[in-house]
């Protein structure tokens, strides 16, 4: 474990997922196989936004950028690119690139810069920045708006990791100088790693649960930080004030791009191998990578004479001959996770007090049996409940969820967050939608058996295992099971 400033590194909690989004100024990359296709968003020398793809191809816009911001750029999970950016204005601003323009008038930190990331479902994303409070701010494709009250240290941005599953992990650098994090879920966490003034830093998910960030400490030198709160101190010199990137791929492995003390681009891998290239960059530049297919990485940066150039896994580098304005750094266009079976919120017509009860039956590891004794008890618990129910398009207080006052997809009123889920009510009852807002059906599901799977339910699920075939006696055993736990409806076999 890494001393900083004589205190022990803080743990932050584990995120799950496969991928990273770095803000204007990060990046991260290697060296094994060719060149895959990609696309990268920059501010042009004309101070515009731009693109560049592989294929190549060039797409100029007219949306101005705020002088001395980079942008940010992900996929979405239909396959279209977006890129957020601080406008001229001062104020984020996302744009499409099949056109369509997201103005917002959420003013920025003067020259910081936006992380954005794609979610795996929905087409949905999620953007981070430090507003012009200086607290780390979040906003959503549902147009969500989250202030944390998170002071950030001025003039820093932060960074995006995606889980496969939704949620999500902001790393910043917080207004003590220090390494910090910020989740989906509210919870926030901070460590006692040191960072450079003038630095950010980038974060990557990795599919076993655990993340890596990478950032230039307060003695000008990369450091990593890893899930469980030990840090690595790489001993290899930055160029002060700059941005490492960090990206991960499919199987674990991880790589960090970053412009050396030596101004050239280097790279530093999971094996604690580290690759300097003779790629020369804009002084105070970063760079900015993906993790691409077969194993390989792209690094995207600004080199020396203030042209976009790609570095590619196996040394290779395309001069693009695009000129970038100076001091800027580039945005590789990272690609969503993908979502795991069942995640996804194409909730049927059918969601009925029967239906839901089938579906925590079967779910699995719950073991329960789909019999017609079982069906009554789930489905009376479900109205002594009186939770939040149905599909997208059921109204409240109507058939079949009669006593609902509302689609929440959580007829049985568990607490688990879920990605995009909202309380309910003040005990944190959640409400289970998409990022978008509509009810999201197959988060209710999931959130509901998780919980009874949590270890604190061994009695409730033994009777949903091993059903009696009489309709009452099922039920009142499930009540007294019910009854018995922590689970807040209490004995319900009255309505039996």
């Amino acid at each position: 474990m890494k001393m900083v400033n004589g205190a022990r590194v803080a743990a932050w909690g584990a995120v799950a997922g496969l991928v990273v989004l770095s803000l204007a100024g990060a990046g991260a990359g290697t060296a094994v196989a060719a060149a895959s296709s990609y696309e990268v968003s920059f501010q042009a020398n004309n101070h515009v936004l731009y693109s560049y793809t592989s294929a190549p191809s060039k797409t100029p816009t007219s949306l101005g950028m705020m002088a001395g911001t980079s942008p940010a750029s992900a996929q979405l999970s239909d396959g279209s690119f977006i890129s957020a950016f601080q406008d001229n204005a001062s104020d984020l601003y996302l744009y499409k690139w099949s056109g369509t323009k997201i103005p917002t008038s959420l003013g920025m930190d003067a020259g910081t810069s936006p992380a954005l990331a794609g979610l795996p479902t929905g087409d949905a994303w999620v953007a981070a920045f430090q507003a012009n409070n200086h607290d780390l701010y979040i906003y959503t494709s549902a147009g969500h708006q989250t202030n944390t009250s998170l002071g950030m240290m001025a003039g820093t941005s932060p960074s995006i990791a995606v889980q496969a599953d939704g949620r999500w992990t902001v790393a910043f650098q917080a207004n003590n100088g220090t390494l910090h994090t910020y989740t989906s879920t509210g919870g926030n966490s901070a460590t006692s790693d040191g960072m450079d003034a003038a630095s950010s830093p980038s974060i990557a998910a990795l599919p076993d649960g655990s993340y890596e960030a990478a950032f230039e400490a307060n003695n000008s030198n990369l450091d990593i930080f890893h899930t469980g709160g030990t840090t690595d101190a790489t001993g290899l010199g930055m160029d002060a004030g700059t941005s490492p990137s960090i990206a991960a791929q499919a199987d674990g492995d991880w790589e960090a791009a970053f412009q050396a003390n030596s101004k050239l681009l280097d790279i530093y891998s999971f094996d604690g191998n580290s690759a300097p290239t003779s790629d020369a960059m804009t002084a105070g530049t970063s760079p900015s990578v993906i993790a691409a297919s077969g194993g390989s990485y792209e690094i995207a940066f600004e080199a020396n004479n203030s042209n976009l150039d790609i570095f590619h896994t196996g040394g290779t580098t395309d001069a693009t001959g695009l000129g970038m304005l100076a001091g800027t750094s580039p945005s590789l266009a990272t690609t969503p996770p993908t979502a795991p079976p069942g995640s996804g919120c194409g909730a049927p017509d059918n969601c009925t007090p029967q239906t839901f009860a089938d579906a925590v039956l079967s779910y699995s590891g719950v073991g329960g049996v789909i019999t017609a004794s079982n069906e009554f008890a789930v489905e009376t618990w479900e109205a002594a409940e009186d939770g939040g129910a149905g599909c997208p398009g059921q109204p409240a207080n109507t058939s079949p969820w009669a006593n609902s006052a509302g689609p929440a997809g959580n007829p049985l009123n568990t607490t688990q967050p879920e990605p995009g889920s909202t309380d309910w009510n003040s005990a944190g009852v959640q409400i289970y939608r998409t990022y978008d807002g509509a009810t999201c059906w197959e988060w209710g599901i999931k959130a509901t058996a998780d919980t009874l799977l949590n270890g604190f339910y061994s009695g409730v699920l033994s009777v949903l295992d091993n059903p009696v075939s009489s309709d009452d006696t099922q039920c009142v055993d499930l009540a007294d099971a019910v009854g018995d736990s922590q689970w807040g409806t209490g004995n319900f076999s009255a309505d039996c």
